[in-house]
Formats: C-alpha cells, structure tokens, sequence
C-alpha cells in the first residue's frame, strides 16, 4: 500500500540477507547498504554490515593454491609418465634393421637354402 520509495529498503534489507545466506558477500553488501540509504536508522542492516565487514573475504586462500598446485603437478607427472612409458616400449620393440649380405645370399642360393625356411628358423631360436 505504500509508494516504492517507502517499501524498497525492505526489499533491499531481505534481499541482502538472502545473498548472505548463499554467501555472495559482496552483493548482499551492495543492497544492504541501499536499505540504509533508503531507511537510515535500520539497525539491522548496519549490523549485517558490521558483521560482514568482520568476515574475511573468502576469494583464493593458501589452501587453494596449495590443491590447485597439488592437481596441476599430478596430472603433469602422469602426462611425463606415459610419454617415458610409450618411448621405452618404443625402443624395445624396434630392432635395428639388418644389412643386406650379398655373400650370405650367394651362398643360401648356392646351396638351395630356402629363405623363408631359415627365417621361421631364427624366429624359434629368439
């Protein structure tokens, strides 16, 4: 029933208290104050105030930091370790390749070596 001027400070009071309570400190800031401007006597707006000035700002503390660093060094560990582990099955799978002998391969087709006999051969003995 009363004009918006009269009735907004409650408004802004109620708002307020429900950022607080959600814990955005400094919008519930912004509109307490605004209920004070509205209706500067409210003494519970300026004890909402008060309290909220007390309270430290709870943006990035050490302990955050600290995980956020923690996380980070892990998965780096874990990208280092799998990068070693893939290059060292790298290398023990691959074998330098063997040089062409022409005189091993004289003598196979002199002596009627069948080659894919030797290689089935060399594979059972490794």
């Amino acid at each position: 029933m009363q004009t918006a001027d009269q009735n907004s400070w409650l408004q802004h009071f109620t708002l307020g208290e429900i950022l607080k309570a959600y814990g955005h400190f400094q919008e519930a800031s912004l509109h307490f104050r605004q209920a004070l401007e509205l209706n500067p006597g409210f003494q519970p707006a300026q004890a909402n105030l008060r309290e909220m000035e007390g309270t430290p700002n709870p943006s990035v503390t050490q302990y955050t930091l600290f995980i956020i660093l923690f996380l980070v060094l892990g998965v780096l560990f874990g990208v280092i370790t799998s990068i070693e582990a893939n290059f060292d099955s790298c290398n023990e799978t691959f074998k330098a390749p063997r040089h062409f002998s022409r005189a091993m391969a004289m003598r196979s087709i002199k002596l009627r070596i069948d080659p894919s006999r030797f290689i089935r051969l060399r594979k059972l003995n490794c």
